[in-house]
């Protein structure tokens, strides 16, 4: 029996949870907050809040088996709600998002060492793992490791170069910031996994050589949401191209690169549409570019709407996992313009975008050209993504990674 933690319920762990359910895998599933939706209270609260905490609840089938711990997931929410930014500081706020981690992998950990007999594997994902993985090898448990995004040695080496290359836009790289203490963690957790899975072969290059040689590394693709076809039918056309950006507004996911893509065309047939959230002052983005259209975060269906009224979906990342918004924008038949880097070059081909390499501005430039001079191109285009997309599901995505921990398991 398999123990599943994760301190949010995103989407990848909870469709692992649903594949291990339904398999009758699934010891327990460890998370922060477990919120019941059908309390009668629950329709008093503001519409934005119900959205948010539905995010955070659960099937009646799986109720029995969740162990929630909310306290500092609470804690953080509400700082960030109320703008407490000192509370939830980077590895300092004492409802800063380590702590969160931190605080549900030591639950686990006396979880473990209460229950341990009834279990097999422990599968935790990076910064929550350490002291879970640490109790399992006491009890002779597998220790499977969910490493989301690049590796953070191979990672911080890009963050440094893009900080040397771009010193303005250092202040949004916050992984550039982590502490020796946090990344030292990081390579502990590592070091005790008896498996690895990663979303991409991007990430799983970024792990170092001897730890590949060592122990296996799965990759297995997180899969696509649901088409809605309706959405997709009420597509926009007015002989303006929109390209669309949805993530931080940071120099991870190559911003400052798409910037000075637009800057370099003097076109007016092109627009560019950024979803996300600031990291520095809104001035700070418009003194590099000021005719891009910001859209502040909101709820997913409201971003699937805004993908339907755009044409090309574009992400020039420096450093990722596997970013789903892509996956989301071909749903909604966007081609796409991103680079290796996203963790999604397997989905480009001739028919459903182009791949850039990282740090581009004048290739993004050029093919954002290209789709500007072939707007007739782009529907059909979207049609190939919206079927490439449809072909990476999440019922492979728990196959693949339910049949390697097996595999452990029986050695």
């Amino acid at each position: 029996m398999i123990l599943l933690s994760h301190p949010t319920a995103n989407q990848f762990s909870r469709s692992l949870l649903e594949g291990l359910y339904e398999k009758q895998l699934l010891e327990s599933f460890h998370t922060c907050i477990h919120w019941d939706n059908q309390k009668i209270w629950n329709q008093w609260l503001p519409k934005q809040v119900q959205n948010e905490l539905d995010r955070r609840s659960f099937p009646e089938a799986f109720q029995s088996f969740i162990f929630s711990y909310p306290r500092y997931e609470w804690g953080r929410l509400l700082s960030g709600k109320f703008k407490l930014d000192n509370l939830i500081q980077h590895e300092k706020g004492i409802f800063c998002l380590d702590r969160v981690y931190h605080d549900l992998d030591k639950k686990v950990s006396l979880y473990l060492s209460k229950e341990g007999q009834n279990i097999s594997s422990i599968y935790a994902y990076e910064d929550g793992a350490l002291e879970s993985f640490l109790t399992a090898k006491k009890l002779n448990i597998h220790c499977i490791y969910d490493l989301p995004i690049a590796y953070w040695e191979f990672a911080k080496k890009l963050y440094l170069e893009e900080a040397h290359r771009l010193p303005e836009w250092e202040g949004t790289l916050i992984g550039n910031k982590d502490s020796e203490k946090k990344c030292d963690r990081k390579a502990r957790e590592l070091d005790l996994a008896d498996l690895v899975i990663c979303p991409s072969q991007f990430v799983k290059d970024s792990i170092p050589n001897t730890v590949k040689k060592q122990k296996p590394v799965l990759v297995s693709p997180f899969g696509t949401p649901l088409i809605n076809q309706k959405r997709i039918s009420t597509r926009r056309r007015s002989g303006v191209v929109r390209f669309l950006f949805v993530g931080s507004m940071s120099q991870r996911k190559g911003l400052s690169d798409l910037f000075e893509a637009f800057n370099l065309l003097q076109r007016k047939d092109i627009e560019l549409h950024v979803l996300g959230t600031p990291i520095l002052e809104m001035e700070f983005y418009k003194n590099q570019f000021p005719h891009f259209v910001h859209h502040p975060p909101r709820p997913h269906k409201q971003v699937l709407d805004l993908m339907s009224q755009c044409d090309v979906f574009v992400l020039p990342s420096i450093v990722e996992g596997r970013a789903q918004v892509i996956q989301e924008a071909m749903s909604q038949s966007l081609p796409i313009l991103i680079t290796p880097n996203t963790g999604g070059e397997d989905l480009v081909d001739s028919q459903t975008g182009f791949l850039v390499p990282i740090r581009s501005p004048l290739e993004i430039a050029e093919k954002v050209n290209w789709f500007a001079d072939n707007q007739s191109s782009i529907a059909d285009m979207g049609t190939a993504a919206r079927k490439k997309a449809k072909s990476v599901s999440w019922s492979r995505y728990q196959d693949n990674i339910i049949e390697a921990i097996q595999n452990i398991e029986c050695c």
